[in-house]
């Protein structure tokens, strides 16, 4: 005979529980392919390293820093706070906040590394491989006087290198419409960082670009388009900012729709 849930079960806070929990479980994975040298990106400063070319951490560095900037109209306490919430943060026992937002990496390639550049034997100016760019890689041609290699130009993790990137949550709060602001957020985040953002050093340069394939859900990632960034820097910015403050998502969705 099949028992009877308790009267005093909360059927709708029991689902909320259960979806919660299914959100967190769940990875969204993508494969991830360098279509721009990557330079740098390893522990040591300008190096590339070859057992671990590309770091989680440095991942959620990224993304932490273009949601920082998509909400850059929050007030100084807001964003702290929400930044903490689903970021992490550092403090004592009462104040230490882990990150919502889970990274994994797996299914790396093999990188190949190339320098830069080289030094003619007695020349102090570096000759460029014919795929670099001297001007986004200036910091990394080395340096030579009167002849003489003091420093070796960079070696560079060259397009190609492919991996896998997966992304879930944790500890996200009980409040279904809460979850999926914070979703929403990161999900925006992550499309800016893999549109305009990059891996390794001088990626304002252009260098360490990355391109995206959506292995989830099947189907083309959706980068962030001309009109979604003429929309979010047009002059009614400012009503933008406003929304955003309370919380409102509704400006974002009329950017992506």
């Amino acid at each position: 005979m099949a028992k009877l849930a308790p009267s005093t079960l909360d059927s709708e806070m029991l689902q909320e529980r259960l979806d919660a929990n299914l959100k967190m479980e769940q990875w969204q994975s993508y494969r991830c392919r360098l279509v721009t040298p990557m330079y740098g990106g390893g522990v040591k400063a300008g190096e590339v390293d070859v057992d671990m070319p590309i770091r989680a951490t440095e991942i959620r560095g990224q993304l932490r820093f273009w949601w920082r900037l998509l909400n850059r109209n929050l007030d100084s306490k807001t964003m702290f706070q929400q930044e903490r919430e689903i970021w992490g943060g550092l403090g004592d026992e009462q104040s230490l906040a882990a990150s919502m937002v889970v990274i994994k990496l797996s299914e790396f390639s093999n990188p190949n590394l190339a320098a830069c550049a080289t030094y003619p034997p007695g020349k102090s100016f570096p000759k460029w491989a014919d795929w670099a760019n001297a001007y986004a890689l200036f910091p990394a041609q080395g340096k030579a006087a009167k002849g003489v290699v003091e420093q070796e130009p960079a070696k560079l993790a060259r397009e190609g290198l492919s991996f896998e990137l997966h992304i879930r949550y944790r500890n996200l709060p009980k409040d279904a419409a809460k979850q999926e602001q914070i979703c929403q957020s990161v999900s925006e985040a992550f499309r800016w960082w893999a549109t305009f953002g990059g891996m390794g050093a001088r990626t304002r340069r252009g260098l360490g670009a990355v391109e995206i394939e959506n292995l989830s859900e099947k189907q083309l990632f959706k980068y962030v388009t001309a009109a979604e960034v003429a929309c979010r820097y047009a002059t009614g910015d400012k009503k933008a900012g406003q929304e955003e403050r309370t919380g409102s998502m509704a400006t974002s969705r009329q950017c992506n729709a």
